[in-house]
């Protein structure tokens, strides 16, 4: 082997092993907080819907969501959600899509998942929030937004706490 390809090999192995190192390491974020990105297990609890017969409660329900370096971010939840079955008649969902990120240990995130009834798009879920963020737990409040296949919201914007914690092998 020359020397050339003996260094674009060496410089390959070393730039393999230390992106591998990065990876797996929870990275600083700015002001030397704890980087979010990783896994987190998510338990989301909606407030109470105002209705003309008096408020329902929809029951907590858990929640997944991968923070990638970039700034994007994938959702995936245990059920569709009640007002996606409500307002829009949706029995399917996609998973959220979005972006987030992150200042000290506040985080800010939005996704978007496509709502579909026996497998055509009724209209889409947007979910806006923030919260806080430590190396193993966070706190967050979120909206979720419902629209029509027009673009029209439909339905109340509802308010959802959640918490978390980061996944860990």
């Amino acid at each position: 082997m020359n020397r050339t390809r003996a260094l674009t090999v060496g410089l390959a192995v070393t730039t393999l092993i230390a992106g591998t190192a990065l990876a797996s390491t929870p990275a600083l974020g700015s002001q030397g907080a704890t980087s979010a990105v990783g896994t987190w297990q998510m338990s989301i609890d909606p407030r109470p819907i105002p209705t003309p017969n008096g408020p329902v409660d929809p029951p907590a329900f858990p929640s997944m969501v991968a923070l990638n370096r970039g700034g994007t971010l994938v959702e995936t939840v245990s059920s569709l959600p009640g007002p996606a079955v409500s307002i829009l008649g949706a029995d399917g969902a996609t998973s959220g899509v979005g972006a987030w990120q992150q200042k000290g240990s506040r985080l800010t995130f939005t996704f978007k998942k496509f709502l579909t009834k026996d497998g055509m798009m009724v209209g889409w879920q947007v979910v806006q929030g923030a919260g806080t963020t430590t190396r193993s737990s966070t706190t967050q409040t979120a909206t979720a937004t419902f629209y029509n296949v027009g673009g029209t919201q439909v339905g109340p914007v509802l308010t959802v706490d959640a918490t978390g914690t980061r996944l860990t092998p």
